[in-house]
């Protein structure tokens, strides 16, 4: 069984929330992992609690961790580069500079911050820790869970203690409060044994866990800074602002009126249903069954191991190849692309105006386009398409003498394909599909290849099905055309579901090892206002001498954003 390391802390300005949900996570993945716990200082209390599994800092090493995780909000980028050497680095709620050298970084509860350093923002993965979860019952008592800053508590008795036709139960030692309404209660890991009819507390753990368990919850922040967060989820909590600045008369009447109105408090409580501890928990566990893929990240074109992380999203990390500049990514979590009707109609006529069978005039135009140069190369034989969309391709292709066949994911298309178009298209996924050797002399991929994960995989079972002379037709995005090349930005709106986008160079040096050689290249998507736009030239934007020089120059360097190309089997 692996180890997978913890570092986290308890107590000072830790408190115990880091320790108890990573404790959580312990517990329930212990069928999977064996977890350790460390902390980089090493006269924490978290050595002292029996419970879990520990060892010092200088020990980790030894351990030969799987997976290191790094809950202890800021730590020094130092500690992180150390830990990068032992192991994987997945680094959570932390709003440090040493997020950038991590290989995942988590944001279970929210803040401020907005670092494009953040691959997984709330409430993806967001694990709430309460081993006894909190019960909602109307006719109880409200709960103030307010920590140990007295101020804030004295503020929060004076305006409780003016509402007396409700009770409360105040976190504090336990003694006579001196108000008819109010109850001291002792701090106690099982505060939530009691049900309660709502829960006044500061932005962190304790007010998302009553969110999730539907209780209303109200906000009374301790600092500036904690106001500033609660602020920025105002659509889940009812909140009263930083204590200092709350006029008493007005936080009664304002919390009065949300104690006793179900309406309001029904509003806060629908917007907190995208909280489930459960389903973070098993997005936790695929992100930690997929860090292995994370481990000596080679380029997937060249084997180079000179790689360089580009962009951070939701499900995977996006890479730049030093030595052949192929842009590549490795997923975490699985891409989610919905290939149903709403792909080929809403989301399409978004992008171009009319849906793509309403488009199906241009693309047969594209289709005859590259038909003319493919028939010149292969006049007859057996066409396979791979990903058929609608099947304009394939239906054009038929037109041109050639029997076709094709393979299309999609259960909408595909039935397009075979019903209205009368196509033989198999609805199935490329690892799915039953190659034959040799059994093809053309095979396309139209705009397909760069959602390929493991293309190299699916790559070998296409060659298997290419006959001996038989060619490879393909268009595809160009990770270092101009775009690529130049646009500071192009990282981050590369689409998620790119699983790569390669370059002739990249392609040559993958497909040479597989007998294919480039007989044809056609550099697209070479745009003079765009190569204008992205080094501030828009002066010179018009001049029709100098769009005619560049087109030129721009194919001649590959520099078009996308191409066109045919490989043939030799």
């Amino acid at each position: 069984m692996h180890n997978i390391c913890i570092i986290t802390d308890i107590g000072t300005i830790y408190g115990v929330g880091h320790i108890t949900r990573m404790k959580f996570i312990a517990n329930r993945l212990k069928e999977y992992y064996n977890f350790v716990f460390s902390s980089i200082n090493n006269n924490s209390d978290l050595f002292k609690d029996k419970s879990i599994q520990s060892c010092k800092y200088n020990e980790i090493k030894s351990l030969k961790p799987y997976l290191i995780i790094v809950d202890s909000r800021e730590v020094e980028a130092k500690f992180i580069k150390e830990l990068k050497t032992i192991s994987n680095v997945i680094i959570i709620d932390s709003v440090g500079n040493e997020r950038a050298f991590a290989d995942i970084v988590i944001e279970m509860l929210p803040n401020i911050d907005s670092s494009k350093e953040v691959n997984i923002k709330p409430f993806i993965a967001t694990i709430l820790n309460s081993n006894i979860k909190p019960k909602y019952d109307e006719n109880a008592p409200v709960l103030l869970y307010l920590g140990f800053n007295n101020d804030l508590k004295k503020k929060a008795i004076d305006i409780i203690s003016k509402i007396e036709d409700k009770n409360f139960v105040l976190i504090e030692k336990e003694e006579e409060s001196g108000y008819i309404n109010i109850k001291y209660k002792d701090f106690s890991p099982d505060i939530f044994v009691s049900p309660y009819s709502a829960v006044i507390t500061y932005f962190g753990l304790t007010a998302f866990e009553c969110i999730e368990a539907s209780i209303p919850t109200v906000l009374l922040s301790p600092t500036k800074y904690h106001d500033d967060l609660a602020r920025s989820k105002d659509e889940l909590f009812f909140n009263l602002g930083f204590f200092e600045n709350v006029n008493t008369g007005e936080a009664v009447s304002k919390l009065k009126d949300f104690l006793f109105n179900k309406d309001t408090q029904n509003k806060y409580l629908e917007n907190g249903k995208s909280i489930n501890t459960e389903k973070s928990l098993e997005r936790i566990k695929t992100i930690i069954d997929n860090i292995k893929d994370f481990k000596d990240i080679k380029c997937p074109f060249c084997g180079s191991s000179h790689i360089e992380m580009k962009n951070r999203n939701i499900e995977s990390n996006l890479y730049s190849c030093l030595k052949c500049h192929t842009l590549f990514r490795k997923y975490f979590l699985p891409p989610f692309t919905d290939y149903s009707s709403k792909y080929f109609v809403e989301d399409y006529k978004n992008q171009y105006g009319k849906t793509y069978e309403e488009d199906s005039k241009n693309l047969t135009a594209l289709a005859r386009r590259r038909l003319e140069k493919i028939k010149k190369l292969k006049p007859s034989g057996k066409v396979l398409d791979i990903g058929s969309a609608m099947g304009f391709f394939l239906n054009e292709a038929r037109e041109y003498g050639y029997e076709t066949e094709g393979i299309e994911i999609s259960e909408y298309a595909s039935s397009y394909c075979r019903d209205t178009l009368k196509l033989n298209v198999h609805n199935c996924s490329l690892l799915d599909f039953e190659y034959k050797e040799k059994e093809y002399d053309i095979i396309t991929a139209w705009y397909v290849i760069e959602h390929i994960y493991n293309f190299e995989n699916i790559l070998e079972r296409i060659i298997y099905s290419l006959k001996d002379d038989g060619i490879l037709a393909f268009a595809t995005p160009n990770g270092y055309g101009l775009s690529g090349r130049f646009n500071k930005n192009y990282f981050s709106i590369v689409p998620s579901d790119h699983a790569f986008e390669a370059n002739p160079k990249s392609l040559d040096i993958l497909l040479s090892k597989y007998s294919l050689k480039c007989i044809n290249l056609e550099n697209q998507s070479v745009y003079y206002n765009r190569f204008c736009d992205i080094f501030n030239l828009k002066f010179i934007s018009k001049n029709k001498l100098l769009s005619k020089i560049y087109n030129v120059s721009a194919k001649k360097k590959n520099l078009g954003d996308t191409f066109e190309c045919i490989y043939k089997k030799f």
